[in-house]
């Protein structure tokens, strides 16, 4: 089975850049480092609060589909 350690890459949206750019300078380095570790790392859940937390909430479920569509091995997939 494949896991996100076994990734080489994952699908980052220009919505997640968008996004991520109204927040302090701060808090783009967590949510951009949030992002890379949940895309790569098994357990990794970030934690947020706020402002941080609505981001998070919008950009998480696509990298939950990228990720399901590399374990399936989608002929679609973004991570091939």
């Amino acid at each position: 089975m494949k896991t996100k350690k076994d990734r080489n890459k994952f699908y980052f949206m220009r919505s997640f850049y968008e996004a991520v750019e109204t927040l302090t300078n701060k808090d783009k380095s967590k949510m951009y480092e949030a992002i890379i570790k949940y895309s790569f790392e098994e357990d990794y859940v970030p934690e947020f609060k706020g402002t941080l937390a609505t981001v998070w909430l919008l950009i998480k479920p696509v990298l939950d589909n990228s990720f399901k569509q590399y374990k399936n091995g989608s002929q679609n997939n973004a991570n091939r």
